[in-house]
This record gives C-alpha cells, structure tokens and sequence, in this order.
C-alpha cells in the first residue's frame, strides 16, 4: 500500500514525490540553473575562516573607535582593580605616615635561613599613585 500522494497525480499529469519538481519542465529549468557557491561561510565570523578573515571585526560588531583617552581610561580602571585585588591579598595592616616621618622597612632576603635586610631613612614624599608606589 503506498501513500495516496504518491499514487495521484496532479493536474498537469507529474507525479508528486518529497521535494523533486512539480513535472518534466520544471526540471528541466532547474537543470539549466547555474550550481551557486554555498554561502554558509559567510555567516561564521572568526579570524579562522578565510572567508571573513579579510572583514575582520565584523563592522556592526565594532562599537567605539579606540582613542587615545579610551586607552588612558581602561587603563586607569585595570590599576585600581588590581591595587584593590593587592590590597586584599596583603596579609598585614599598611600603616600610615606622612612626608618627614623616619621609616624603617625589613626586606626579607631568605626564607629559609629568616635573614632580613633592614633600611632606615626619611620619607620625603607619599605617592599614593598606581601600583607599585
């Protein structure tokens, strides 16, 4: 027993299976249709496909142009991340002092032997700028 789609046939006499053309004229015109390159690639944006390796970034993708400022500004924000992932990660208290104070600072040189290098002097500035200051 076959499907009744199969079996019937519509009016212009062709007989109608899946996705195959309506009759022999139709086919026909599909054959002399030039094969059209797949445009799949084009939809797959990545710096690996070379089809749209050459546009890379994708324009509607862009967003604002890197400036000079912009630069400075993601910059500043990077700092004060890290001076604040620092700061938490410090295992003492930062004490405070101020410009003319005597400040003694103990670097240790060797763990395992507990061997510290002691430096005095007077503070003549604090700058509480980026990292590292």
């Amino acid at each position: 027993a076959s499907s009744s789609s199969s079996s019937s046939s519509s009016s212009s006499g062709c007989a109608r299976v899946l996705q195959a053309p309506l009759c022999l004229a139709t086919s026909r015109r599909w054959m002399r249709v030039r094969a059209q390159p797949a445009r799949g690639r084009e939809k797959i944006y990545s710096i690996d496909n070379p089809v749209t390796a050459k546009n890379w970034p994708p324009v509607d993708q862009l967003g604002d142009p890197i400036t000079p400022k912009r630069c400075r500004d993601i910059m500043h924000q990077l700092n004060v991340q890290e001076m604040d992932r620092m700061r938490k990660l410090r295992p003492f208290i930062m004490p405070k002092f101020d410009a003319g104070d005597l400040v003694e600072v103990r670097y240790e040189m060797s763990r395992s032997q507990q061997t510290f290098a002691v430096f005095q002097g007077f503070c003549t500035e604090v700058r509480n700028k980026y990292l590292n200051s």
